[in-house]
């Protein structure tokens, strides 16, 4: 299929016209999913110090499969661009639009040409926000609002948005042990920080905590019923059951008695897990 990828790069010093950047792209996600985007972003606030002041980015890598109307992907764009060069100047913004007459050629150009590093210490929190939700007025707003907190916790830190839902997930039906929340997905959310490989284990705990009951948490009071993508998430996460399966739960559960009733498959924070021990040694119940 032809696609089009949208390729949108902001470095600032302009702190408060990162967070309005951050906002305004935010309102424009739903419209974009509808338009067929998918794609990634990555919000890292205050991460770098050049000449003594702080520079935020955010990049945005944008494809439409299955598009070849140049001027619906300016149609759709321009307004957004727009916008963010009235928050933080020209200079601070790069913006690429790039046809193929083939998916395939953003793979075997790009992505396939390097391979991805590994042996990174990371610790995972994320959530699934609504495209109701950021449809709202005062949606984006409060979504910037919680992640400039979860920001603040722990300053430096990348956000990135996964804009892998909409579209024909949110159209099919099938009846899986899929959390339901992803058929309302608009972007999965995810933060992460780390320690250094000698960290102590009260510093790694320190760093736990901070993400299991502070910045999940900061998203979490957004939309309570979405959940979490539970292959990118807190291994510590408070109401896991809800969060990774939603209404689908007591049902795995019923599934998991009759299939498994000796517990001989257990992971943590899976279905049946709360039977076990926190360490998966001990049955106590």
């Amino acid at each position: 299929m032809p696609a089009y990828v949208a390729s949108l790069i902001v470095n600032t010093t302009n702190t408060a016209g990162f967070w309005e950047t951050t906002q305004d792209f935010h309102a424009n996600l739903p419209k974009i999913n509808d338009a067929g985007g998918s794609g990634y972003y990555f919000l890292t606030p205050q991460s770098a110090v050049v000449d003594e002041s702080t520079i935020s980015t955010l990049t945005i890598a944008l494809i439409f499969v299955n598009q070849s109307d140049e001027a619906a992907m300016r149609n759709l764009l321009t307004p957004l661009l727009a916008n963010i060069t009235s928050y933080v100047g020209n200079a601070s913004v790069t913006f690429d639009l790039i046809f193929a007459p083939q998916t395939k050629y953003f793979f075997q150009e790009g992505l396939a040409r390097d391979a991805d590093s590994t042996g990174v210490i990371t610790v995972l929190g994320s959530r699934l926000v609504s495209h109701s939700f950021l449809s709202t007025a005062d949606g984006p707003a409060r979504l910037t609002q919680a992640l400039k907190a979860v920001e603040a916790a722990h300053p430096g830190d990348t956000m990135i948005g996964h804009i892998i839902a909409g579209g024909q997930v949110a159209r099919n039906k099938i009846d899986s042990a899929l959390n339901p929340a992803w058929r309302k997905t608009v972007t999965h959310l995810v933060i992460g920080s780390g320690w250094s490989p000698n960290a102590t284990l009260a510093e790694q705990n320190v760093v736990r905590d901070r993400i299991t009951h502070t910045q999940v948490l900061l998203l979490k009071v957004l939309e309570p019923d979405m959940g979490a993508y539970l292959n990118e998430a807190d291994a510590n996460e408070e109401g896991w059951q809800a969060s990774f399966w939603g209404s689908n739960y007591e049902k795995l559960y019923e599934l998991k008695q009759k299939l498994d009733p000796t517990g001989l498959f257990i992971t943590r924070r899976g279905v049946g897990s709360e039977d076990w021990d926190e360490d998966g040694l001990c049955r106590i119940r």
